[in-house]
């Protein structure tokens, strides 16, 4: 994303000048954007919840800034921001658009870069990922799974993945057609990755996470 982020930027004749409060708001940043309606209705109402305001940006005392999510605070970094620090809805819009028509490649490496800044997951660190996807699991089960994920992910590496083990462990994940529960491990694989964009889903509040072909309503189930 860190590439792409200045895209996100609109130009003084691009940005939507009307206020949320004014019916034109949401059809506006349909044009502005080129998104559909649903779209932008969905990311409103999340950036209404990540604690965007009546004008219609995301200030720095926003709640979620109070957050101690390393994860989320990665996430927040590339957004862009304006001069007084702040994030507006058409700039989040634009990023959760460029999201949406990404390539399977490219968002598996943006996911990997969130999870540690670009640098090598290792088993402690990807424990703490799943606490976010399991909560309630004990710390020996989420140690357990980090240990069996990450070295599937890494090849057979047992201590650590890096960008090229992630993104390949990713896209035969996407790909993946046998039947849940056939094969533990593929099993596993298929749930784990997918329980991990349900992460990346709840911190980023995007709309759509594209490997999320199940429903993720369950996704606290420890069961494929």
């Amino acid at each position: 994303m860190g590439v792409f982020a200045s895209s996100f930027v609109p130009s003084e004749e691009e940005t939507v000048s009307v206020k949320p409060a004014n019916p034109r708001w949401i059809v506006d940043h349909v044009k502005a954007c080129d998104a559909s309606i649903i779209t932008v209705q969905r990311c409103w109402q999340r950036f209404l919840q990540l604690g965007g305001n009546k004008n219609g940006v995301l200030p720095p005392k926003a709640k979620i800034y109070s957050s101690t999510d390393k994860f989320l605070k990665q996430i927040l970094a590339l957004i862009p921001k304006y001069e007084n620090n702040v994030i507006s809805f058409q700039v989040y819009l634009n990023a959760c658009v460029w999201f949406e028509a990404a390539s399977p490649e490219v968002k598996s490496k943006l996911l990997f870069y969130l999870l540690n800044k670009g640098q090598l997951v290792d088993t402690a660190l990807f424990a703490r990922v799943l606490s976010h996807l399991y909560e309630g699991t004990s710390q020996a089960d989420l140690e357990e799974l980090a240990s069996v994920t990450v070295k599937e992910i890494g090849d057979g590496n047992e201590e650590a993945f890096n960008e090229d083990n992630f993104v390949n462990y990713a896209l035969q994940s996407n790909s993946l057609t046998a039947e849940c529960g056939s094969d533990r491990k593929i099993g596993l694989r298929r749930s784990s990755f997918r329980k991990l964009n349900v992460l990346w889903q709840y911190i980023f509040m995007f709309y759509k996470c594209y490997y999320s072909s199940q429903s993720s309503s369950s996704y606290r189930d420890l069961s494929c």
